[in-house]
């Protein structure tokens, strides 16, 4: 089986190495009832028999091609010695999210598990987004929680000599230089429509001289039954909802503009059940008034709606100036993020729908809570500063319930989990609902 990374993967692995950090992804899980550690020990070594059992090995060629290499077991599970009171669950999270992963030395991924005190316990799951998106780390669940082994055909690492990978690589290059011809023309026509966009200024993240942190998160529990009525009382869907509370939030943070207008990006999901990509995604943006969306959802339905139905000729944009991503210098990939971030805030809002059961049963059981979020490492308090106010608000459905998780950074603000809680609180209000916090 092809074991070439492919070019979106490469690129997010090129981030990686010009920033210095990168997105990992954190899935956690919160039981009331003590924890089943077998099952958790067989869900863990599955695995490693599906997406998550790689690592990625670079070409030896400055311009080649990244290949995946088999990893199935990079990371024991790690337990903690002795419980903690439920009520650290949130700083045992942060100090899971800051240990080490790494989707080219390894672990790309690791999973810990931590008993409570008062009966129960949590489990979490930190993951590259290098190796897997958020519909990779489901799929994976799904697959390991049933013991289906993904065949994915991938040889070990440095089963090349130098000689055989420069040949192989090389000779990629040059069944590539088409498709690369016609990158460079489309490339060209999109740096001439970005020319004139204001950029904002992204450097590699300072890793000396500061505190390494990360930015404060909060997760909500809202009533499904009550959060649809509410999406149909003010005329849209779920989705349309949740990017309509997005769009407040980060109203009532002062990031509209003059008009009250917020720019909300969404990324929308491409994977197939088959689909062996680490990040199998594009991506839409909707701007919308944050003043009206708390009593009608009609104008952000029909913006979501436009934007969706754009997005072919956008990706095909993007899919054929893909192949000029091996070429990419560090200095130009934090050039494109400036132009992608452009001005503003970034206000992103991902959902991933409604959460297939096994997904939530770690040990074999529900559950009583699964929620993911973001999580940017390593990186200072001074990096998070350099990049500027961000605001990302995740969500998905789970047991006749919304759980949502909004993750901020604020330059030169308090950055308290308590403040961003009633943030939270008050945007929901807006719209009539109460949530219960995790």
């Amino acid at each position: 089986m092809d074991n070439l990374l492919a070019y979106i993967d490469q690129g997010s692995f090129l981030a990686l190495r010009a920033f210095g950090h990168e997105p990992l992804g954190q899935y956690v899980w919160v039981y009331k009832h003590d924890i089943d550690m077998d099952r958790v020990r067989q869900l863990h070594r599955n695995l490693g028999d599906g997406l998550m059992g790689r690592l990625i090995e670079r070409s030896p060629l400055p311009f080649g091609r990244h290949r995946w290499v088999a990893a199935p077991h990079q990371a024991a599970l790690d337990v903690a010695p002795v419980p903690r009171p439920a009520s650290d669950l949130s700083a045992w999270m942060d100090e899971q999210a800051v240990i080490p992963v790494d989707p080219e030395r390894g672990p790309a991924w690791r999973m810990a598990v931590l008993p409570f005190v008062e009966g129960g316990g949590a489990v979490t799951m930190i993951v590259s987004h290098s190796v897997g998106d958020a519909g990779a780390i489901i799929v994976s669940l799904l697959e390991a929680s049933h013991g289906i082994k993904r065949d994915l055909g991938y040889p070990p690492p440095k089963s090349r000599t130098y000689r055989e990978a420069v040949r192989e690589d090389l000779a990629v290059t040059r069944r590539s230089l088409p498709e690369m011809a016609k990158a460079l023309k489309v490339g060209a026509q999109l740096a001439r429509e970005n020319s004139s966009a204001p950029k904002r200024a992204v450097r590699p993240a300072k890793l000396r001289g500061g505190r390494l942190t990360i930015r404060p998160s909060v997760a909500a529990v809202v009533d499904a039954a009550d959060w649809d009525e509410r999406a149909s009382a003010l005329g849209g869907s779920s989705n349309a909802l949740m990017t309509a509370f997005a769009a407040r939030i980060a109203f009532l943070r002062g990031y509209a503009d003059g008009a009250g207008r917020v720019t909300v990006q969404l990324p929308v999901s491409q994977r197939t059940p088959t689909d062996n990509r680490a990040n199998a995604l594009t991506g839409i943006s909707v701007e919308t008034d944050a003043r009206e969306v708390t009593t009608s959802l009609a104008a952000i339905r029909a913006e979501l709606k436009e934007a969706l139905s754009g997005l072919a000729e956008e990706e095909h944009k993007l899919i054929a100036s893909l192949p000029l991503t091996p070429f990419t210098p560090k200095w130009l990939v934090r050039r494109l993020a400036s132009a992608a971030l452009g001005t503003g805030t970034p206000v992103g809002s991902s959902s991933m729908g409604e959460v297939f059961p096994d997904v939530v049963r770690p040990d074999g059981t529900d559950a009583d809570v699964f929620w993911a979020r973001g999580v940017e490492w390593p990186i200072t308090k001074e990096g998070l500063d350099q990049r500027g106010d961000s605001l990302f608000v995740g969500s998905g459905r789970v047991n006749g319930k919304v759980i949502i998780c909004v993750v901020s950074w604020q330059v030169n603000g308090s950055n308290d989990r308590q403040e961003l809680m009633e943030l939270v609180r008050r945007g929901l209000a807006d719209f009539d609902l109460t949530p219960t916090f995790v």
